[in-house]
């Protein structure tokens, strides 16, 4: 996939289909926008290029930037165009949208977007000015229920079957695996530690059911989202996971975690044996 911040350096020698958006979570309804792009883009010999953006503010993105690309990549784009939604871009006037951007930097011949799109300042473009300039609209409906504000919401309460009923995957956190302070070994259980950017929404504090990705194999997991109040007062977030059958070291490689559902809340147990015990219960309660 070519990946780019901003298209100047695009090769536009073949018409485009283009798909616009932000593709938080890239969910099913975004799917079904990704799909016809590659469909119409494949019957017209066209290059399929999604337009999207970086992300803003801190614990309120389902994907990451690197997610997102990655996830796009997977679902088979060809280039994603990536723009920064300043107050420069958000500035764009609709026809400036059209000529500056769409026609001359990705030789669009035409848009796949959900229904009722609108872009420029002020919201004025839509699809009849699109096709008054010559380029084809594809409007799909939008899926009832299915959205990216609907799916932070499930995951910031922990609902996680929800937002898997929405996303069609498993709702996940990537990162590299750092050094901890080693208590998880010290009790006999191991953990690989992430510290996800601020940018990626979390769910709550607590304990889930995972399965992690680790090395090409996908295992079992119990994953501690939070601060480990037993042992650290003030601590950053962090997701720690116990790998299921895991035997090596992960330490500096990538990991995958994803969220099956919630098994209990963060607790400040009274004692590292206490904490000790209650892991056990939650590891054969992750097994079954």
């Amino acid at each position: 996939m070519v990946y780019l911040e901003k298209p100047g350096n695009y090769d536009r020698l073949r018409k485009s289909a283009v798909a616009v958006g932000k593709f938080d979570g890239l969910h099913r309804g975004h799917m079904l926008l990704i799909d016809k792009l590659k469909a119409l883009a494949t019957e017209n010999s066209w290059e399929n290029v999604v337009l999207t953006f970086k992300n803003r503010g801190k614990g309120n993105n389902i994907l990451t930037d690197d997610e997102k690309r990655a996830a796009l990549e997977r679902a088979g784009v060809g280039a994603c165009i990536v723009f920064e939604a300043d107050d420069k871009f958000l500035q764009t006037t609709a026809d400036e949208f059209i000529n500056d951007i769409l026609m001359d930097k990705l030789n669009c011949a035409a848009v796949v977007a959900g229904e009722g799109f609108r872009f420029g300042r002020g919201r004025v473009g839509d699809a009849d000015l699109l096709r008054e300039r010559g380029i084809a609209v594809c409007e799909l409906p939008i899926l009832p229920g299915i959205s990216s504000e609907t799916i932070r919401g499930l995951i910031a309460v922990g609902n996680i079957p929800g937002a898997r009923e929405l996303l069609g995957y498993d709702y996940y956190v990537t990162g590299t695996v750092e050094l901890g302070k080693r208590l998880g070994g010290r009790l006999g259980f191991p953990t690989a530690n992430i510290t996800p950017p601020q940018e990626k929404l979390l769910p709550p504090d607590g304990v889930y059911v995972t399965r992690t990705a680790a090395e090409g194999v996908l295992y079992k997991s119990v994953t501690n989202v939070g601060v480990n109040p037993t042992v650290t007062v003030g601590g950053t977030r962090k997701v720690e996971t116990f790998i299921l059958g895991y035997d090596g070291d992960l330490y500096g490689k990538a990991v995958k975690i994803e969220f099956v559902r919630k098994l209990r809340g963060e607790v400040r147990f009274g004692s590292v044996e206490e904490l000790r015990e209650q892991i056990g219960k939650d590891i054969a309660e992750a097994e079954r």
